[in-house]
């Protein structure tokens, strides 16, 4: 301590560059000052592995193709899920990105499915903030669309409005949200752009197109967007869109909206990368079947979405395995990977980072993260939050000139007990504590944990 003055231990007090080691929405984390604070060599096998599997989906669609992406707790899944995010938006490709959460209901996969990517379209990229991804789908089949208009009456224009119309369509192609600076012009031609495309493919939802061009218009924007989400909308909201009033929105319905999403996402050569997070939430029987219908349809029905699984390697082992249909196994499997921790060259690199985030002004930058390092263990491998959490006690020591170490003797004490109780748990494990309902999942889990531990 004697390398820091009074003050900077005070400014330590005051500061905390290790308070939070966990992101739970890779669209909320996806900030600049997120971004500074990635290690890229962390888990850059795996990214790298994932990164070419999305290019390989947008040069060979056809190609069915998914990820699976272990990881245990705090490795990392949802930052991962974040550079997935940046890489997207830095690709030239038409990529777009949604995350799934859990679902609610078991026997509605694919209206958890809809509302999913009807909410994350409504997302800007951080590369974009001022638009969102659905401007940037919108704004596309609105070029096309005017390109045919404008062929169509090229013929009864002038030389100068032909001229124009070539000047506007090249501003169109630099920046494609310049298409909305005519948007009384785009809402003049939505019939003649919803007649276009069902010429081009008869199986396009006309209602879908309808309310979907319908976008280019402010006021109808929120009520679109909640439509698109398979959300009924009420009378009034119907009539200002001119479609029928549905107090509840079918399967058939939900089905022919999914259907028309994907068959645009299609001719447009758009690919979306849909990714499914927190699955570890998912107990059940019904709805881990029913997640697998999700990946079904997606890898089944579309060539234009690629799905990318994140789930602890022991949960997918122990509860998706056994329950998944051995097809959906198999394709997930054929492109996995397992989420790594970090060595100490890493780590150090990750606490830097986060120092540096918080004294980046400060003459004793340098004397802090020295102190901090010195402190952190040099060997062994920890996930990213155990590296955050073991800098954080370091740090409150530092600041606080505390010492929180385990009394080794009482340590070794409670470790002894831990493998007595142990061993007398596995000598009879199905008739100690754990409910016999037909809790299969939880015994397995406790049986695989007490056999890792061992």
């Amino acid at each position: 301590m004697n390398i820091m003055t009074q003050q900077v231990v005070d400014s330590m007090k005051q500061r905390q560059p290790f308070s939070s080691g966990m992101a739970y929405d890779p669209w909320a984390s996806s900030s600049s000052q997120q971004v500074q604070l990635d290690v890229a060599d962390i888990n850059k096998t795996s990214y790298e592995k994932i990164c070419s599997l999305i290019a390989q989906k947008v040069e060979q669609p056809q190609v069915p193709l998914a990820g699976l992406i272990l990881g245990e707790a705090g490795s990392g899944k949802t930052h991962f899920l974040r550079r997935i995010l940046q890489y997207i938006d830095k690709t030239d490709a038409l990529e777009f990105f949604c995350v799934l959460k859990p679902l609610f209901d078991p026997n509605l996969p694919l209206q958890h499915l809809l509302q999913a990517i009807g909410h994350d379209l409504a997302y800007s990229k951080p590369d974009t903030p001022e638009h969102s991804q659905l401007d940037y789908f919108v704004a596309k089949i609105f070029i096309d669309c005017v390109v045919d208009e404008l062929e169509k009456t090229s013929h009864k224009l002038s030389e100068d409005d032909r001229t124009r119309n070539s000047k506007f369509l090249e501003k169109c192609e630099e920046n494609p949200y310049h298409v909305f600076t005519t948007k009384k012009y785009l809402k003049r031609i939505q019939n003649t752009a919803v007649e276009y495309l069902l010429h081009l493919h008869p199986d396009f939802d006309k209602t879908f197109l309808k309310v979907l061009l319908q976008y280019c218009e402010d006021n109808k924007r929120d009520i679109v967007r909640e439509w698109l989400r398979g959300n009924s909308l009420n009378e009034s909201d119907c009539r200002l869109l001119d479609i029928p009033f549905q107090e509840d929105v079918s399967l058939a319905a939900v089905q022919t909206r999914l259907t028309t999403f994907y068959r645009l996402f299609e001719r447009y050569h758009f690919t979306l990368v849909l990714c499914f997070d927190q699955l570890d939430d998912l107990y059940g029987v019904e709805e881990i079947r029913s997640f697998g219908k999700m990946i079904n349809f997606v890898v089944n029905q579309t060539t234009a979405i690629v799905p990318l699984v994140f789930v602890r390697g022991d949960n997918w082992d122990t509860r998706f395995r056994a329950l998944l249909d051995p097809a959906t196994v198999q394709r997930l499997e054929s492109l996995q990977t397992v989420l790594q921790g970090c060595f100490f060259e890493q780590a150090q690199r990750l606490i830097c980072r986060r120092i540096e985030q918080s004294f980046k002004d400060s003459p004793e930058l340098e004397s802090i993260k020295k102190a901090v390092i010195a402190k952190f263990p040099k060997q062994g491998v920890f996930s990213p939050r155990e590296v955050i959490q073991k800098a954080q006690r370091i740090w409150e020591e530092l600041a606080t000139g505390k010492n929180d170490t385990v009394n080794p003797v009482a340590d070794k004490s409670i470790a002894t007990e831990y493998q007595r109780t142990c061993e007398e748990i596995d000598k009879d494990f199905n008739t100690l504590w754990l409910p016999d309902d037909g809790s299969v999942y939880l015994k397995t889990a406790a049986q695989w944990y007490l056999q890792s531990r061992g």
